[in-house]
């Protein structure tokens, strides 16, 4: 989340002298103000840190197997938007330290224990295209989400009305689901557009002969609203960071 104040950025080093040194390094680097400092993350029994509060997550040989369960998990359950940029510290100096764990998650950059402040605003540049590039990313992934659950919505509306079925609840859904696009800036609104253009391009037209069996179809109506939901979360996500 690139914003006026600056970086907010997770420190996990075992070695306390290794780690006050970045923590140091960093609160003299502009761009990295606000920095939090641990030798380990908190157990699974103490108060989790939210991860996805953090810009950077700076990690180092020494790293607990179930630390690195937790980020794995953390990674997985948001590799579609905007993860903090994990940053792999290592020390060539120490045989055996630089060698990286083979189940982290996939890192983004690596750093020697013997950077200095322009090394670390280097790095903050250089990864700032990074965290533009995810945040394209989501927003397109799931905004092509969003526009396949309107469409298929749109199509479930118009076969419980040639039915003869009531069609408001139905009709709320649709709205609900639509109830974002009115959020979305000029540029959104713009890409919204070439995406719906190229769904329902691709999208079969409903059969005319379709006739629904029965009256209920709350099943398929709950999957679409419960995919759309997530879609526009994670959306919102995207334009709020």
């Amino acid at each position: 989340m690139e914003n006026r104040k600056g970086h907010r950025s997770l420190v996990i080093v075992p070695s306390e002298q290794r780690r006050a040194l970045l923590e140091r390094t960093l609160k003299s680097v502009y761009p990295f103000e606000h920095t939090s400092s641990f030798a380990h993350l908190p157990t699974p029994d103490d108060q989790k840190i939210d991860l996805m509060s953090y810009d950077f997550i700076f990690i180092s040989f020494g790293l607990k197997d179930w630390e690195i369960q937790q980020l794995q998990y953390v990674w997985h359950q948001h590799r579609m938007e905007t993860f903090p940029v994990l940053v792999w510290l290592s020390d060539p100096e120490h045989e055996g330290q630089q060698d990286i764990p083979a189940n982290l998650p996939d890192l983004d950059s690596l750093l020697e224990f013997s950077f200095d402040a322009s090394d670390l605003f280097s790095l903050s540049q250089s990864l700032k295209e990074l965290r533009e590039t995810r945040r394209e990313v989501a927003f397109r992934y799931n905004l092509g989400v969003l526009t396949r659950e309107i469409a298929a919505q749109i199509d479930h509306l118009a076969a419980r009305k040639k039915s003869g079925h009531e069609a408001n609840i139905s009709k709320l859904c649709l709205e609900e689901m639509c109830a974002v696009l009115h959020e979305l800036d000029q540029s959104q609104r713009a890409r919204y557009f070439t995406t719906l253009q190229d769904v329902f391009c691709a999208r079969e037209a409903p059969s005319v002969e379709y006739k629904m069996s029965t009256p209920y179809s709350g099943t398929s109506e709950r999957v679409r609203k419960r995919s759309s939901t997530s879609a526009v979360t994670e959306i919102k996500k995207v334009m709020n960071s």
